[in-house]
């Protein structure tokens, strides 16, 4: 695995929660959107060793590194990575992973598990730079409207893209301060069959946490969508 050193060139906040941390690429990095690299940070404390994986959320055609993650107060590794300034260098190993976009004629359904919406990101950019016009459904979850990542820009992309379809549900709408009008509750096979009619012809995306990817296969594989069109992508130790 290649390692390298990434220089950062800034950050934005981008829900309630949530941080983009943008870096200058290494010389002859190149990745895949839909792919991670491993951070390693100098966290004295972090029952970790300071390593982290990370999605990489920009497309290779936006020519920097992002990454993108919920900022927990009790991270000892979140801490370090939000003092992060323009200019510091972090140290990286990648990228890696086989979460890579389809290339037939297939319909794709995206469902996303709070932060890992991430990947799909980087794919939905990708296809939309080089011109990619393959049908596509992103389903997104959590909790609070608040916590919802990319939301503004995913909007956008629906509303330029006649190919992309995005919809989002809200788990706990009472908890948020946020008022809430759209879909609610859990991602099961009603609502799935109502806003994605073509599931049963689609590439099945899914990426989370590891309780809600495998919910998400259960309930695929009792929709008796073939296992092979399931890619799956768990986000564990945040």
């Amino acid at each position: 695995m290649n390692e390298a050193i990434l220089r950062v060139l800034g950050k934005r906040d981008e829900s309630a929660d949530t941080r983009s941390f943008m870096f200058e690429p290494a010389d002859g990095m190149n990745w895949e959107a839909g792919q991670y690299l491993i951070m390693k940070l100098d966290c004295p404390g972090d029952d970790r060793k300071g390593i982290r994986s990370f999605s990489i959320a920009s497309s290779p055609t936006e020519k920097i590194i992002m990454i993108t993650t919920r900022l927990r107060s009790g991270s000892s590794f979140k801490q370090r990575l939000s003092t992060l300034t323009t200019g510091d260098e972090v140290r990286v190993t990648g990228p890696m992973g086989r979460f890579l976009f389809h290339h037939d004629e297939r319909p794709a359904l995206f469902i996303a598990g709070g932060i890992g919406v991430t990947p799909f990101r980087s794919i939905l950019k990708h296809s939309i730079d080089t011109g990619r016009r393959t049908s596509t459904t992103l389903v997104v979850s959590d909790r609070t409207p608040e916590l919802f990542v990319f939301r503004d820009e995913f909007n956008l992309w629906q509303k330029e893209n006649s190919w992309l379809k995005v919809y989002r549900t809200v788990t706990r709408p009472e908890a948020g301060s946020e008022k809430w009008n759209g879909h609610t509750g859990r991602i099961d096979q009603s609502w799935i069959t109502e806003i994605c009619p073509q599931v049963a012809e689609a590439t099945v995306y899914c990426a989370g946490p590891p309780t809600f990817v495998q919910s998400t296969i259960a309930m695929l594989r009792s929709m008796n969508i073939e296992q092979g069109h399931i890619r799956t992508e768990r986000f564990t130790g945040y």
